[in-house]
């Protein structure tokens, strides 16, 4: 008899993590959506300096740096691997962004910057443009994914 309990049991949670797994994987497929939509209807423009680009199994991540209000952003745009773009590290492009959404953009490699008034007003310095930027892109840990997720920001 509690053999039987303890089938029934493992089933029933077996059941219970399936159904979780699904709904997470659910959530992080609408999750990306609502911030796309979010992008290209709210966004607003600014400049981003695509900084390094890294291989991955289906293309290539793309990473940038930008600045919103005095405070620096890093992170992936895109997963463009179709054309030669790692002669374009360094340069700087239009870049849209999420304000509800703090950290996600989108680049757009058609739109190339190359004034140097409208990259300073972007929030860029003289050193930085010129290439002596210290950040070094990485992505975020799960944390601080789930933490932006949710609403929490740090100050780091």
């Amino acid at each position: 008899m509690d053999l039987e309990k303890l089938k029934k049991n493992v089933g029933i949670i077996s059941a219970i993590i399936l159904l979780s797994s699904f709904m997470f994987f659910i959530f992080l497929i609408v999750e990306g959506q609502i911030i796309n939509k979010d992008i290209r209807l709210n966004g607003k423009s600014s400049i981003g300096r695509f900084v390094s680009r890294e291989k991955i199994k289906n293309g290539y991540k793309n990473y940038f740096i930008y600045d919103i209000n005095g405070v620096k952003f890093k992170g992936i745009a895109g997963w463009n691997g179709s054309e030669d773009l790692d002669s374009n590290i360094g340069k700087f492009y239009r870049i849209r962004y999420s304000k509800k959404f703090k950290g996600s953009f989108d680049a757009d490699f058609n739109q190339e910057v190359t004034d140097t008034t409208d990259i300073m007003n972007a929030g860029f310095t003289l050193n930085r443009i010129l290439g002596n930027d210290t950040i070094k892109p990485k992505e975020r840990s799960f944390k601080e994914e789930v933490f932006i997720i949710i609403g929490i920001t740090s100050n780091h």
